[in-house]
């Protein structure tokens, strides 16, 4: 799981908004922001533990998606090297089949 390096928050009271940005080991910065609605009261700390949860959603959101694809992409690469492999055995089988027959019609004359 990828860990989390830094936390800011960014507040305007006047509007009633808070801004999480969370930046991330590998310095990507994901933004979670919190609006009251007109006929609610300002709290800061709901607003702030709010923000945080959707930056932190966006992030995993973004980090999941990465692995399903680097997954997707092994996958595909690992199915592709298993073909060539089972090819090769193949290969080999015929091989000494071959061989085996040409021993037993040496053998038998």
């Amino acid at each position: 799981m990828v860990k989390i390096e830094e936390i800011t928050n960014k507040v305007n009271e006047k509007y009633g908004v808070v801004e999480v940005f969370i930046k991330d080991e590998y310095q990507r910065v994901f933004k979670g922001k919190a609006k009251c609605a007109s006929d609610d009261k300002y709290d800061f700390d709901f607003g702030e533990k709010l923000a945080y949860l959707r930056a932190k959603k966006k992030m995993l959101k973004v980090y999941e998606k990465e692995q399903k694809n680097l997954y997707k992409a092994s996958k595909a690469s690992f199915d592709d090297y298993e073909q060539r492999v089972i090819k090769e055995l193949n290969n080999y089988t015929k091989a000494l089949n071959n061989i085996d027959e040409k021993v037993n019609e040496m053998i038998s004359q």
